[in-house]
């Protein structure tokens, strides 16, 4: 974990949850080289994004 903190130069907390995200299966992933990879976000999350919308922007509701 600390070597992919260095890596991308992200504290601890935003690294676990690019984990975290990629696990749900709310990333993509694509082979960029031998050594990267490209993250995207897929169908999934910016579905379940559109629904927690106006939820979060209306809390009081």
């Amino acid at each position: 974990m600390k070597e992919a903190q260095i890596y991308f130069g992200f504290s601890g907390r935003k690294v676990d949850r690019v984990l975290t995200l990629y696990k749900q299966k709310y990333l993509s992933r694509r082979k960029m080289n031998n050594t990267k990879f490209l993250y995207k976000l897929n169908n999934k999350y910016r579905l379940t994004y559109d629904k927690l919308k106006p939820i979060l922007n209306n809390p009081s509701d």
